[in-house]
Formats: C-alpha cells, sequence, structure tokens
C-alpha cells in the first residue's frame, strides 16, 4: 500500500508537466489527427495479414505480435486513425516527460532559461522532420512505444538498473531499431552532465559502455532476421545489411548532413537556420570559456557532439544502399536541443536567458513550418482521393456503356511523374507524399471499396496511348483507356 502511494503521489506531482508535453504536442501535431495516411497506411488497410510478416522480416517483433493480436479482434491500427494517432501522442508525451526526469537536476532556475531548457529537450519530438513518424498513421503508435521504451532504458541506466535498462531496450528495438541510436545519443549528452563536463578516462569509459551496449541491442535484432532467414523462417528481409560503397555513402552522408543544417532536408527555406542555431550556442559556449579563462568541458562537448551526429548514420552505414529518411534524421533536431541543455552547464548564467530566448524562438520556428506540414498533408491526400473518385467514375462509365465488368489495373507513369504534388509545397522523404503511383490499386479499394487486380502494362498499350507523354495535370480522358476487363492508367 505504502508504495502504491508514493506510486500516485508521484504521478500527481507530474501531471502538470506531462499535460504540458501532452498539450504542445497537440499544438505542433493535433491537426493529423483527422484521418491520414501515406502509402505504407493504405496498404496495411487492405493487405491479408495486417503486415505481421512485413514486421516479422523488419525485426519489429513487438509490432507485429501487437498486429496479429488485433487481426484476431477484428482490428487494425487503421481501423480508427484518429485514435491511433490520439494515443500516439499520449505516449510520446510521456517519453519527453521521462526526458525531462533525466536532466531534471541540470535545470536553472530563471523563468526564460527554464523555457529554453524545456524546449531543448523537446525538440525530438517538436521539429518538422518528426512528422513523417505521424505520417506512418499505421504504425506511429509503435514509434511511439519504442522511443518510451528507449528513454526508460536510459533512466534506468543513469540509475544503476542494468536488467529493466536491457528490457527496455530489447523492448524498444523490438518495435523499431532507431530507437536505440536514439537512446545512446541521449545516455551521451546526460553522462556528459553528470561528469560535471570533464573529460576523463572514467567518463570516456561510462560513454564507450553505454553506446556500445545500445548498439549492440540494435545489431542483435539485425542478426536475429538473419538467423530467421537462414532457418527458412521468413522470406529474405528487404532489410540488407553490408559495406556497399563506402566512398558513395560517405559523400551521400555528407550531403545529407549538409541539407539537414541548411534547409532541413527540405523543410526550412535555404537560410541553413539549423546551423545558425548551433553555431549561436556554440559562439556562447566559447565566449563564457574565454571570459572565464577555463576551457575545461569544450572538447568534450564537441566530441559527444560528433560522436551522435555519427551515430546517426550508424543505420544508414549498416545497409548496402544509403538510406537517410526523415524518421531517423529526426534526431539531428534531438542532439542540438540537447547541445542546448547541455550549454547552460558550460556556459555564464548571465547567457542563460538569451539561450532560453534562441530556444524557444527556434521552437516557434519548427511550429510554424510543422503547421505548413499539417495543410499540405490533407491537400495531398485529398488529390488522391480525388483522382481516384475520377478514376472509377470512368470504369463505372464504360461498365454502364458496355455491360462489361473491369476486373484489373495497369499502371504506368508519364515522363516526369514527382513523389509530391505540385500543389504541395512542403515536403521530404515520406512526408507529404502522394499515393496513387504506389499502392493504385490498395488506394482505390479503400476509396471506392471496389478490389482490382494489378497486371503489367502491355507494351502496345504504352506505345500507342502513352509513350514519350509527360502530363503536368490530371487529364481522364488522354490518361485512362479502358479495353476489355482491364483499366490502363498512366499517372502524371
Amino acid at each position: 500500500m505504502e508504495i502504491w502511494a508514493k506510486c500516485r503521489a508521484g504521478f500527481k506531482n507530474r501531471l502538470p508537466q506531462y499535460m504540458l508535453n501532452l498539450l504542445m504536442l497537440f499544438i505542433f501535431w493535433g491537426g493529423l489527427l483527422r484521418k491520414s495516411y501515406n502509402y505504407d497506411t493504405v496498404y496495411h488497410m487492405v493487405v491479408d495479414d495486417a503486415d505481421v510478416m512485413t514486421r516479422i522480416r523488419g525485426g519489429r517483433y513487438a509490432a507485429a505480435l501487437i498486429d496479429y493480436l488485433l487481426l484476431k479482434l477484428e482490428l487494425r491500427t487503421t481501423s480508427n486513425i484518429s485514435i491511433t494517432i490520439f494515443f500516439s501522442l499520449i505516449v510520446f508525451a510521456a517519453a519527453m516527460l521521462i526526458m525531462q526526469l533525466i536532466f531534471e537536476r541540470y535545470m536553472p532556475d530563471d523563468k526564460w532559461a527554464k523555457a529554453g531548457f524545456y524546449c531543448g529537450l523537446n525538440l525530438v519530438f517538436l521539429n518538422v522532420l518528426f512528422a513523417e513518424l505521424l505520417m506512418f498513421s499505421e504504425y506511429s503508435i509503435y514509434y511511439a512505444l519504442a522511443y518510451l521504451a528507449a528513454a526508460a532504458g536510459v533512466f534506468y541506466f543513469i540509475r544503476g538498473k542494468y536488467l529493466p535498462m536491457l528490457l527496455m531496450y530489447v523492448t524498444a528495438v523490438s518495435f523499431y531499431q532507431n530507437a536505440v541510436v536514439y537512446a545512446a545519443i541521449l545516455a551521451a549528452f546526460y553522462i556528459y552532465l553528470d561528469e560535471k563536463t570533464l573529460l576523463s578516462l572514467r567518463a570516456v569509459g561510462r560513454e564507450i559502455a553505454a553506446v556500445t551496449t545500445c548498439i549492440a541491442i540494435g545489431a542483435l535484432d539485425l542478426l536475429s532476421i538473419r538467423v530467421l532467414e537462414k532457418l527458412n523462417m521468413i522470406p529474405l528481409s528487404a532489410k540488407v545489411s553490408g559495406m556497399g560503397n563506402m566512398a558513395e555513402k560517405l559523400s551521400e552522408a555528407a550531403a545529407s548532413f549538409v541539407s539537414l543544417n541548411k534547409n532541413a532536408a527540405g523543410i526550412f527555406p535555404n537560410l541553413w537556420l539549423p546551423l545558425l542555431f548551433a553555431a549561436l550556442i556554440w559562439i556562447m559556449i566559447i565566449y563564457s570559456r574565454i571570459k572565464e579563462q577555463n576551457f575545461l568541458g569544450i572538447i568534450f562537448l564537441f566530441i559527444v557532439c560528433l560522436g551522435s551526429y555519427i551515430l546517426l548514420y550508424i543505420i544508414p552505414f549498416a545497409s548496402i544502399d544509403f538510406y537517410f529518411p526523415p524518421r531517423l534524421s529526426f534526431c539531428f533536431f534531438m542532439i542540438n536541443g540537447l547541445l542546448m541543455v547541455s550549454s547552460y552547464a558550460v556556459s555564464i548564467k548571465s547567457l542563460h536567458r538569451l539561450l532560453g530566448i534562441a530556444g524557444v524562438f527556434y521552437i516557434f520556428i519548427h511550429l510554424f513550418f510543422s503547421g505548413l506540414i499539417v495543410s499540405d498533408h490533407f491537400v495531398s491526400n485529398s488529390l488522391d482521393e480525388v483522382y481516384v473518385n475520377m478514376l472509377y467514375d470512368e470504369i463505372v462509365r464504360y461498365e454502364n456503356e458496355t455491360g462489361i465488368e473491369v476486373k484489373k489495373l495497369a499502371v504506368m507513369k508519364d515522363a516526369y511523374s514527382p513523389s509530391v504534388y505540385p500543389q504541395v509545397d512542403v515536403a521530404s522523404g515520406q512526408i507529404n507524399e502522394r499515393v496513387i503511383d504506389a499502392v493504385p490499386v490498395s488506394i482505390v479499394q479503400v476509396v471506392t471499396g471496389r478490389v482490382l487486380e494489378r497486371v503489367d502494362m502491355p507494351r502496345d498499350i504504352r506505345e500507342r496511348y502513352f509513350k514519350d507523354k509527360d502530363w503536368d495535370y490530371f487529364s481522364p480522358k488522354e490518361q485512362i483507356v479502358i479495353e476489355g476487363d482491364t483499366v490502363y492508367w498512366c499517372i502524371f
């Protein structure tokens, strides 16, 4: 009874803090509570096994189990997307609270400084690239559980409770592998502050142990996929690890890092805002150290930041082909935020308020562009539905005129068919992608209820109607041809 009373009292004390986190998430991403999707979501809606085998092949065993149990109840995470996103935000708010508890004892006293400290911690889920995790409406709850478990693992780590830590890390990686990268970065910055910013053999040993533990658990999860493949328990996975062309990977990694600093991978205007934010923090840190004639802590912080940036690219480099979408790269802003959080320990107090103002201003920039992302997302989804309905109108008209039932769908793209609609201004990776050219059969089924068989586009149809064509608008009369029981669609 005493333990329960303590837990209840602790929850009551933290409830306002948790509710503030949830409010901030709703301000940023509440617009996505409306039904929204990307092409993975649409495919999940109609695939027979609710993506269970896909989850297993990706090493996401906890997600596979939940999807399997939901399917037994004739439910999917897409049965009500609004509810799924709502619970995702609830869980992300809990992960934010755990992060705040981890760094609580380093929080400054000044109100503006405290506001900046909170913004720095919360930036991980309140940044524009984080939007991609919520574009996957069918998987957003699993991302949330992954990062909650990872944060809990770090929480146990700093208290020396290593068995629960390992359990949390294993749980996190069984939802999503990138969660252990998040945990490693979180632990690295905590150790920096816990060691009072002083570089020592002990500090280096702790950093290596913390980071290696996280990465090893992620590696074991990937190894488990290979074992299941060798035992013929699952088909070959799409997650192919290997060295690949390292020079090419390094070039692509450098280009992506420049893009993140320049325009947040295409979301911000080309004003180098992320770089300017980080540079401002470093200028204040260096100024403080010069003023106090004490350069201890700067080198250690630089190493932690550099190591964290390297950790960001662990998963892309572990694959044959370099792939670094926003759902991986969003932790770039976590590093920005934790750099600001750490800067309070090595900057003079007279600069703390300025740091706080900078943090608040920076998060408002992300808020502005998050609003654009959300509005453009519904533009993209609406256009998908409009074009599918126009296709369906052509099918119904043909069937009424000929009496022939259309059963098949063949799709190709015209000469230039981008993954984003011209009407969408803010997009990156699978943020605000269009759906029709990725899963046309699935989107037709979801929007109209009509199930068509996907077939290849015959060469003679391609040559006769669509060869060398390039439209920049939707023209049903030109882009849709129906012959026999098959509709042929050239997507602009």
